[in-house]
């Protein structure tokens, strides 16, 4: 499977809510992208959510204190699971704040997933979809 055809796998996986998703190395370097241009992640953001996921206590720490940052964009960090690798965080919208851009990234052996979705009240689209994608990268060998 192609990167782009990832990318619309992630986006069918949340039933079409994914905002935003990305698939990272853990160094941060950007391997596939559904590049919004307010939600433009950047090779530091990518590699910090990668330390968060893995629950580095300085990197953890930070995000539970002031918030997750993707694309300059601030979310509130919501919980980490260290058994998972993962972390879930979400922003209300400025424009309708009844909607939410509910985040979750999930770190493989290789990558790290992330995927926002906009959605109203506490969805769990982001969080299924990075899951089945974090399922199939690992099914091989990433």
């Amino acid at each position: 499977m192609s990167w782009d055809e990832q990318m619309k796998y992630l986006k069918n996986c949340t039933g079409d809510k994914m905002y935003f998703g990305a698939i990272c190395g853990k160094d941060g370097n950007v391997w596939a992208s559904s590049c919004k241009d307010s939600m433009n992640v950047s090779k530091e953001e990518a590699a910090t959510m990668s330390k968060i996921c893995e629950q580095s206590s300085a990197e953890l720490g930070n995000a539970q204190c002031g918030g997750v940052y993707l694309g300059a964009n601030k979310f509130r960090f919501v919980r980490s699971d260290g058994d998972e690798k993962s972390v879930t965080f979400t922003r209300n919208l400025e424009d309708d704040k009844s909607k939410l851009h509910n985040g979750f990234a999930i770190e493989t052996k290789q990558a790290v997933v992330i995927c926002v979705c906009e959605e109203e009240g506490k969805g769990t689209a982001a969080a299924t979809g990075a899951c089945k994608m974090a399922e199939y990268l690992t099914s091989v060998g990433y």
